[in-house]
């Protein structure tokens, strides 16, 4: 899976702020969280990165260990089905 769409720097990234999708009271920029959740949606083990400094690898690994919202990542997930579903209806 490749984080962000591969695109890091693309203009979607200024309007979703997928720090909605981290349990509250967590301190990251918005990179960070996209790369944490980009583990849950959809749920992976392993992500694939490329960095062009240490410290922004380092960013991201420590991204790892931030805590996601379940409720919020679940709700996320019926959302995205169900859009399937009327996609597929239609």
């Amino acid at each position: 899976m490749s984080p962000l769409g591969g695109q890091p720097t693309h203009p979607v990234w200024d309007e979703i702020d997928a720090r909605q999708f981290l349990s509250t009271g967590q301190e990251c920029s918005p990179i960070p969280a996209a790369f944490r959740v980009s583990y849950e949606l959809p749920q992976v083990s392993r992500v694939a990165v490329g960095a062009s400094t240490a410290e922004h690898l380092a960013e991201l690994v420590a991204a790892t260990s931030l805590d996601v919202d379940d409720n919020r990542i679940a709700r996320y997930r019926l959302l995205l089905r169900a859009k399937a579903l009327i996609v597929e209806a239609s």
